[in-house]
């Protein structure tokens, strides 16, 4: 059985992947459950992050005979650790499971266009990846299997930067070039698959993102070829992840999936957050 938290985008596509009655999605809100009955699977909603009583069921009950913990939840800007200690407080048995933990790429905040290996060193700049890697930090504390994915910019079907471009709502500075790195949802779901169908043992951490990291100026090239669409210039100073300029590497994600992406690039991906 899998437990997963925070089953949103990604997670409540693992559901559906999943053979029936193999999953359990704690979400936040009543609709989010809708996609996971569809899927054949089970949902709780909890208020996150607090994790309190659900109709009288302990949250502890909820933990019981989940081999698989798949935790997809944002950190707290405040609390950033508060859902993984939630997670240390509930388990008992803390080597018979498996924490899967979706983390960012954020924890990298390079600014110099570096290449970035899944046994790179972090140095998050953003409050964000400091929070990601806390969190991080605290799962390897306490638990002998852990598996952190560092996962960049998430898009597919009704999410990428696409969207934003045809409303007008992408803005951007014009004297700054960066690389950018992006992974489609369904090579996620690949990764994950194979994750759970047999787990890794220790701590790891791997890097999530296609083939192909791109400068934000061929991006916005591909999309403007392709739709017409164009960036909306902005006078306003970078925040802390518009200043990060790496090129992320995948080398153990594509050793673990044993076959190529689905989406090794935008090229090929391009136009799915339309469907």
């Amino acid at each position: 059985m899998i437990l997963g938290l925070g089953a949103g985008y990604v997670l409540a596509k693992l559901a559906s992947e999943l053979p029936p009655h193999t999953f359990l999605g704690i979400v936040r809100r009543p609709e989010a459950i809708v996609p996971l009955k569809d899927a054949g699977q089970d949902g709780v909603v909890c208020f996150l992050p607090s994790y309190l009583d659900f109709k009288g069921v302990q949250l502890k009950e909820l933990y019981k005979d989940q081999q698989i913990i798949i935790d997809s939840t944002p950190p707290p800007k405040f609390m950033p650790t508060q859902i993984a200690e939630e997670v240390v407080n509930t388990i008992i048995d803390k080597d018979a499971v498996t924490i899967i933990y979706l983390s960012s790429t954020s924890v990298f905040g390079f600014e110099d266009g570096r290449e970035v290996f899944d046994d790179t060193t972090p140095s998050p700049i953003s409050g964000a990846g400091r929070g990601r890697l806390m969190v991080e930090d605290l799962y390897r504390r306490y638990f002998k299997n852990v598996t952190v994915l560092r996962i960049s910019g998430i898009y597919g079907p009704g999410r990428g930067m696409g969207l934003a471009l045809k409303d007008g709502r992408y803005q951007l500075r014009s004297d700054f070039d960066r690389y950018t790195n992006r992974v489609h949802r369904d090579d996620i779901i690949q990764l994950l698959l194979k994750l759970t169908a047999s787990r890794l043992t220790g701590h790891n951490a791997i890097n999530v993102s296609d083939d192909k990291p791109m400068l934000t100026s061929e991006v916005l090239a591909l999309y403007k070829e392709k739709y017409g669409f164009v960036a909306t210039p902005s006078d306003l100073p970078p925040s802390d992840r518009m200043r990060e300029h790496k090129q992320i590497r995948n080398l153990k994600m594509k050793e673990i999936l044993g076959t190529p992406l689905l989406y090794p690039s935008l090229h090929e991906g391009i136009g799915q957050e339309f469907l």
